[in-house]
């Protein structure tokens, strides 16, 4: 009787999902459960060591591109730069002025006075005259625009024009120069050719200025329109 011929070493008899099951839990064991380290299969002088991940080095994979820089536009345009106008003898004159008011120097003085007076100021080194005209209500030299408006002409039996007249002339000889020095005079008294007129109208600001003695001034009030006009 013959015998059947064994054939192979019998690994054709096992079915491929239990090879692959045994392979895939030999690789979960390698992997998982850790203290199979191979180089103790190998000599002293062939040691692996393996790389570890724990202290790996972060990098930054972020790439920073530099912005390109703008372009320098060059600006070839030709600016025009502009001309001071030349100084007239105005702009380099170096002003030495004094103040006068309206009673300082000329009312109830004689030509020779209110000359002298200017030569006086000249010689102290004085080039200009700065002369206050106004006040109370009235101009010190005949007026035009006031007698328009007003109607009269200048502060009535106070000042004579001919006053002025002498402190310019003077002062134009002597090289200097007289400016008329203007403010809204808000004083006024029983004197001004306008004292009637705020006081029926009610422009005057209660109480009485009693700065001068024997002379009672009353301020005209700024907020009334009518007054300011």
């Amino acid at each position: 009787m013959s015998r059947k011929k064994e054939s192979g070493c019998g690994w054709g008899s096992i079915p491929i999902s239990v090879i692959i099951a045994a392979l895939g839990g030999g690789y979960w064991w390698f992997i998982h459960l850790g203290n199979f380290n191979i180089s103790k299969f190998l000599p002293n002088n062939q040691q692996i060591t393996a790389p570890t991940l724990l202290h790996a080095p972060i990098v930054n994979d972020i790439v920073t591109t530099p912005l390109p820089k703008a372009p320098i536009v060059s600006n070839n345009t030709p600016t025009s730069t502009p001309q001071a106008l030349p100084q007239t003898a105005w702009d380099k004159k170096v002003i030495r002025g004094i103040y006068l008011s309206r009673y300082q120097i000329t009312n109830n003085a004689d030509e020779q006075t209110i000359r002298q007076r200017v030569r006086n100021y000249r010689a102290q080194g004085i080039n200009t005259i700065i002369h206050g005209v106004w006040g109370n209500g009235c101009t010190m030299y005949n007026s035009e625009v006031t007698q328009q408006i007003l109607g009269y002409k200048s502060c009535p039996n106070q000042f004579q024009e001919q006053w002025l007249d002498w402190l310019i002339d003077e002062a134009h000889k002597q090289g200097m120069q007289v400016h008329a020095y203007f403010e809204k005079g808000i004083k006024i008294d029983k004197n001004s050719p306008i004292f009637d007129l705020p006081i029926s109208k009610k422009w005057i600001v209660p109480g009485v200025d009693r700065t001068y003695a024997g002379i009672d001034h009353y301020v005209l009030d700024v907020e009334i329109p009518e007054v300011c006009r």
